[in-house]
């Protein structure tokens, strides 16, 4: 399988998660591939085939008011101008309190709903050895 994971920090928090997931993708074998939201929007914003080659695509923000950073949801709808049909979509985010980096992913999530979502995880800031573990049960099932 070939992933690819797009993220936005602010602190670093969501950087850091998603080395963590590619390094567990890798870990089970899959190709992956990792950018920050705004050091690849213009290779997005121009080729509305830059997401064929992947199978799985990791989604993650940070939480601003209960929600993706606002250029965090820019950046996504350019994303559903491509044809996505058929692939995998795992969000994940990172908060500052309990359970909001939830609601974060859930609003990816029903961004695009014509993907196969495989799941959510998150942390409150750092704290994210749960969330490892859980995209690890995730992976395990891919």
């Amino acid at each position: 399988m070939k992933a690819i994971i797009i993220y936005n920090t602010t602190t670093g928090n969501t950087g850091d998660l998603a080395y963590k997931i590619k390094n567990i993708l890798e870990q089970y074998g899959h190709q992956c591939e990792m950018f920050r939201d705004d050091n690849i929007y213009l290779k997005v914003r121009s080729n509305l085939e830059f997401f064929n080659p992947y199978d799985l695509i990791c989604l993650g923000s940070c939480t601003h008011a209960l929600s993706p950073a606002l250029s965090f949801q820019t950046f996504l709808r350019r994303i559903k101008k491509h044809k996505l049909k058929d692939k995998n979509l795992l969000c994940f985010a990172t908060s500052a309190t309990p359970n909001s980096w939830e609601i974060t992913c859930k609003k990816i999530q029903e961004m695009f709903p014509e993907l196969n979502h495989i799941g959510n995880i998150g942390c409150i800031q750092r704290n994210n050895e749960k969330a490892i573990e859980n995209f690890k049960l995730i992976v395990n099932n891919l």
